[in-house]
C-alpha cells in the first residue's frame, strides 16, 4: 500500500473522531488577533505534540514553530518508551490543530508524515483508539496547550526548561490511562 494510500485510509477512519473533537470542544477563544490561521494552527500543532509527549514522560527538549525547509514547525523529544506512545505524540498535532482553529478539515494535510508514520505501525481500529486517548489528554491539559501555544507566538521557540516551568514540571503530569512519567 502507497503512502497516499495509507495516509487516506487514516483520514477515513479518524476524520468522524476530529470532527467530533472540535464540535465538542467548541469555538477557541482568540489567542492573537494579528496572528494567521496558519501560524496559528502550526502553534496548536507543535504545542499538541510537546504536551502530549510530556504527559507520557518524555523529556521535551525543544518546541519550535520556525519553518526549517518543508517543516512548519518542529518538537524534539527523547525517551520514547514505545511505538504506540510515539504514535500518541504524532495525533495529538493534528487533534491539537484541528481544536485549536476550530476547523476539522485543515489538519489532515499538514499532519502527513505523522499520519504516514502511524498508518505504518497500526490498523485502523487500533489508531482510532489511539487517536481518542490522544484526545482525552489534550482534554485534560489543554490550558497547557493555549499556554505553549500562546509562548510559541511570541517566542517561536520554546527549550526543554522553559516547556517545564509551563507545564509546572515536576507535578504529577501523565496522560490519562497512560504510563506515569518517569522522574
Amino acid at each position: 500500500m502507497s503512502i497516499e494510500q495509507r495516509v487516506g485510509r487514516a483520514h477515513h477512519v479518524l476524520a468522524p473522531l476530529v470532527y467530533k473533537a472540535v464540535q465538542e470542544h467548541g469555538s477557541e477563544p482568540t489567542i492573537a488577533e494579528d496572528v494567521n490561521d496558519e501560524v496559528l494552527g502550526v502553534a496548536y500543532h507543535e504545542a499538541g505534540h510537546a504536551i502530549i509527549a510530556a504527559a507520557l514522560g518524555m523529556q521535551v527538549s525543544l518546541v519550535t514553530i520556525v519553518r526549517e525547509h518543508s517543516r512548519r514547525g518542529r518538537v524534539e523529544h527523547e525517551d520514547v518508551f514505545s511505538v504506540a506512545e510515539l504514535v500518541l505524540v504524532k495525533l495529538a498535532g493534528l487533534l491539537a490543530h484541528a481544536r485549536g482553529i476550530n476547523d476539522p478539515y485543515i489538519p489532515f494535510d499538514r499532519a502527513d508524515g505523522d499520519l504516514d508514520f502511524a498508518t505504518r505501525w497500526f490498523l485502523p481500529d487500533r489508531l482510532l483508539s489511539l487517536a481518542t486517548t490522544t484526545n482525552h489528554g489534550l482534554t485534560t491539559y489543554w490550558r497547557e496547550v493555549r499556554t505553549v501555544v500562546k509562548v510559541l507566538l511570541s517566542l517561536q521557540t520554546i527549550d526543554g526548561e522553559r516547556l517545564e516551568n509551563i507545564i509546572g514540571r515536576p507535578r504529577s503530569f501523565r496522560l490519562p490511562g497512560g504510563p506515569a512519567p518517569l522522574a
